[in-house]
């Protein structure tokens, strides 16, 4: 777990790689993850890329198709006070 007071106003430690993170869901509450990507790429430090599977909310007919939205450290941090992150260890090779 890391404490997300300590990412108030800096990046959280993620590298190039994807990585999941366990968060606290802004808007609708209880925990939730998301992949995170492009973190280091991005201009500004604090965006990022995350596939979402909770989207369309509600959903229709239960169903979601997932997405991939632009956010910042600040959605993964506002309602959390500890974060949870998952790096890949495995490599494959073709």
């Amino acid at each position: 777990m890391f404490p997300t007071s300590a990412y108030r106003t800096g990046r959280l430690p993620l590298g190039e790689k994807p990585v999941i993170i366990g968060f606290n869901y802004p808007t609708i509450g209880g925990s939730h993850m998301n992949v995170l990507f492009d973190y280091s790429s991005q201009m500004n430090a604090r965006k990022l890329t995350a596939m979402e599977p909770y989207f369309p909310y509600p959903g229709q007919d239960g169903r979601r198709t997932g997405a991939m939205m632009d956010r910042t450290v600040d959605f993964y941090i506002k309602d959390s006070r500890n974060i949870i992150l998952f790096w890949p260890t495995v490599t494959f090779s073709g």
